[in-house]
């Protein structure tokens, strides 16, 4: 990463699939580090577009700007029309993906390495030593610090073997050089993968390693509790002689700031073990199986968001619980019968789970009793939603616990529905804070 800003004047042609605009100007400013909010300014050099833009306000559009050495594509969606004004400012477009590709030269390929930039995850973070030397920078690796001109080096990288090849998820470094010759030097976490064959077709190839590593984030999003994603990619593309492309790819995702969690730090070596099996096991499963996991880990990272109220939270979690019972309990019939509570027991048993350790205040008996007791979990969702009645303040120590309950729960159920032993594991264990 050469800055941490992306500022580019652009001229080129905005368009969707029934409407074509030339010769605009785009004033594209973002944060590399932070693409949640990429948007471009767009300028109509010849006045003449007014009601073209009028039509595309809202609508799904792509600006692509290109000559013999460089081609650029954005997608996105136009969300502001200035029309009437003084200025040739003529609207604006929020930006999903931004794409900037530099030929070397058109040749055939057979080599494509990407490298992602990837947000925060507390199982990759970095492990060891930080430290400065006056010869030799700043250094991370080394495990005896009181040496340093010892060989006792060790790399924090874990490396997985995939279908596309070694994947490789390690804690990085970015620079920025300022202007007074020194440089800014922050922490970012990174995967590096790279693709080699004759004559390799670069937008399959790209879709593919995508695809690979999508699998791999979305399921460490469910080991953290964590909406993980990639944001940055380079890319770079040779073949004979070296001669091809190099690219950077952008990609709009939400920036949550999510608290540390000494369980996963303390279990970081599990999880980064574990972390194949589970993908493997995932990818394996029908896609209409697939469909309905990822409607629960939605709910489940939805649950854990930062921004999330306690309310909210138990409701989205309660959610997550109820799609898991659709998956692997009783049918819709019996469902609807015998409530949420005792379909949940149901399907931890056929499940072989253990639910009585999160759920000490409750039993099975008291369940299936003919007062028919509930976990608290739906007691606070029924009250909110169907009578209105929402939690006292003394009641959210409650609330936050049966939060916690609903997450240790849905991870024990999830590695049972994926066919993965989490006996031996830290996932699904108890602890007083996520």
């Amino acid at each position: 990463m050469r800055g941490f800003t992306k500022d580019r004047v652009l001229y080129g042609t905005l368009r969707d699939p029934n409407i074509e605009i030339v010769n605009l100007r785009c004033e594209l400013h973002f944060n590399c580090l932070d693409t949640s909010n990429m948007t471009a300014e767009l300028f109509d050099t010849e006045g003449v577009h007014d009601e073209q833009m009028d039509a595309l306000m809202l609508n799904e559009v792509e600006f692509i700007s290109k000559n013999d050495y460089e081609e650029i594509l954005m997608n996105g969606q136009v969300i502001e029309v200035s029309s009437g004004s003084n200025s040739d400012r003529i609207g604006r477009m929020s930006v999903r993906r931004y794409q900037e590709i530099y030929h070397v030269h058109k040749n055939s390929i057979s080599s494509i390495s990407f490298l992602f930039h990837i947000t925060p995850s507390d199982i990759f973070e970095r492990k060891r030593i930080k430290m400065s030397h006056d010869m030799k920078g700043l250094l991370f690796g080394y495990n005896n610090w009181t040496n340093v001109e010892k060989d006792n080096w060790k790399e924090d990288d874990i490396w997985y073997d995939t279908k596309m090849g070694r994947l490789c998820i390690y804690p990085g470094l970015i620079f920025e050089e300022q202007s007074d010759g020194t440089n800014i030097v922050k922490e970012q976490l990174k995967a590096f993968i790279k693709v080699t064959g004759d004559s390799l077709e670069y937008t399959k190839v790209k879709q593919d390693v995508e695809d690979v590593l999508k699998t791999y984030l979305h399921m460490l999003s469910v080991l953290e509790g964590k909406f993980t994603n990639w944001f940055y990619c380079e890319v770079d593309a040779r073949g004979e002689k070296k001669k091809g492309f190099i690219a950077d790819i952008y990609k709009s995702v939400a920036l949550n700031k999510y608290n540390n969690s000494d369980h996963l730090k303390f279990n970081a070596n599990k999880y980064k073990d574990i972390l194949p099996i589970i993908v493997e096991a995932y990818t394996n499963l029908s896609e209409d199986k697939k469909g309905e996991l990822d409607k629960a880990i939605r709910q489940s990272l939805i649950a854990s968001a930062p921004r999330s109220t306690m309310e909210a939270r138990l409701i989205y979690w309660h959610s997550c619980l109820d799609i898991l019972i659709h998956l692997a309990g009783p049918s819709i019939t019996d469902r609807r019968r015998i409530g949420f509570s005792r379909s949940l027991v149901i399907t931890c048993e056929n499940l072989h789970i253990n639910w009585n350790d999160l759920y000490s205040y409750i039993t099975k008996d008291e369940i299936f009793s003919d007062r028919k007791a509930d976990f608290r979990i739906t007691t606070f969702r029924n009250n909110m939603i169907h009578l209105g009645i929402y939690p006292e303040s003394k009641e959210y120590d409650e609330i936050f616990a049966e939060n916690l309950r609903a997450a240790y729960l849905f991870e024990r159920i999830f590695m049972r529905i994926i066919g993965v032993e989490y006996d031996n594991t830290p996932i699904g264990e108890y602890r007083e804070f996520r």
